[in-house]
């Protein structure tokens, strides 16, 4: 009993362990198939154009008079000018700074959306790993309730059961049937959202046979990681120093735009010409907006600093939520070598060591308990997916 306990969990091992590559592939053709990552992979490249857009100059201006109508007996008289107008050197120095800040913090914003779509994408797909495994175990015990149902059948025709046993081993074999079809059925449900995420082009979910377990880094080890790798973690110092470089630049919004020419004027045989130059003192425009900066740049502080200290609470209470569900589930796994197994049972059965009913009862305790690991494995899955979310 024991090497049919240990070979079982081995093949589990090996069973989840062989998804990885496949989830790999998965995931890999999903980030480069998924509609909403492209749309918003334009709308980052549609903001940054737009961004260096404003850092550009003014367009140059042209201006001519023509004043043929007056005093004057020699020729009309002339002007004309060509000048440019500009903000101070250093205003744009400063928007380039601010531009590429911002064109790095809409990046992030682009990775959170990604590691968004790939864990739902590895959630549906380990969903459909544990439907697949429930799948294999219920087509054993499908094959076996069919075998106990003709088994019962035969004795009833000998007149060694009766009809009330019968028709109970045929209603066991029909519910586990419509349990099959019911996995197939939640498991194409699956199937389709992961096509759905993966651009409606369908998806590959062979199985590959790596090793892969559920250990997880020290908690504080796990939050240093997370500290550099997250982008929504990584993005609250990103926004610290963009709002450093709003603040430089709204300083520098106060010198005063700057215009440069040249300018010809006056009649036939009598002209002036020579540069044009003029200054726009921003007396009113950018009033508060320094004011308006430096408390920008405060709020980013204090709202980095609260929602680190809130990201990290919140990894404390998962972690130690994961840390309990595993205790939960190495206990399933010691307590379930006490355990009989399906094909002992319909051994001891065929052999008529027990009735049907109990053999029937102790299949169901059986299967109940064989489900609940399942599903305790199947929620380990995914909130270590959750809380390794930033790998992605």
């Amino acid at each position: 009993m024991a090497k049919q306990i240990f070979a079982a969990l081995c093949g589990c091992l090996l069973f989840f362990g062989a998804n990885g590559q496949s989830l790999s592939k998965l995931l890999e053709s999903i980030e480069e198939n998924n509609q909403t990552l492209k749309v918003a992979q334009a709308q980052i490249t549609r903001q940054s154009l737009e961004n260096r857009q404003r850092n550009n100059l003014p367009n140059p201006e042209a201006s001519a008079y023509f004043l043929p109508f007056g005093a004057g007996k020699n020729s009309a008289y002339t002007e004309y000018q060509v000048s440019q107008s500009f903000e101070f050197p250093t205003v744009y120095r400063a928007r380039s700074q601010w531009n590429r800040k911002e064109e790095k913090r809409l990046q992030l914003e682009y990775r959170q959306k990604r590691q968004a779509v790939l864990l739902q994408a590895q959630s549906m797909y380990w969903k459909y790993v544990y439907l697949e495994k429930q799948k294999r175990q219920e087509r054993t015990r499908l094959a076996q309730a069919q075998k106990v149902f003709e088994h019962m059948q035969t004795l009833y025709e000998k007149k060694q059961a009766g009809i009330l046993d019968m028709n109970k081993a045929k209603i066991a074999w029909m519910n586990d049937r419509f349990a099959f079809d019911a996995l197939e059925n939640e498991q194409q449900k699956v199937r389709l959202s992961l096509k759905q995420l993966n651009g409606g082009k369908p998806v590959d979910l062979a199985f590959e046979i790596i090793e892969e377990d559920f250990d997880l880094p020290d908690l504080e080890v796990l939050w240093e990681e997370k500290k550099l790798k997250d982008p929504a973690l990584y993005e609250l110092k990103e926004q610290e120093e963009l709002a450093a470089v709003n603040l430089k630049l709204a300083r520098r919004l106060s010198l005063p735009n700057i215009s440069l020419g040249y300018n010809s004027q006056g009649v036939k045989g009598d002209v002036y010409s020579g540069f044009y130059g003029g200054l726009s003192i921003p007396l009113w425009k950018n009033k508060n907006k320094v004011k308006a900066a430096r408390e920008l740049q405060r709020f980013a502080a204090l709202n980095a600093q609260t929602l680190l200290s809130e990201a990290h609470a919140k990894l404390q209470r998962r972690y130690r939520e994961y840390s309990l569900l595993f205790g939960r589930f190495q206990g399933f796994q010691n307590a379930f070598g006490a355990l009989q197994s399906d094909a002992l049972l319909y051994k001891a059965y065929s052999l008529g060591e027990m009735s049907f009913m109990e053999y029937y009862t102790e299949l169901q305790f059986f299967r109940k308990a064989a489900l609940q690991m399942l599903a305790v494995e199947k929620e380990l899955r995914l909130r270590r997916a959750d809380l390794l979310q930033h790998r992605l």
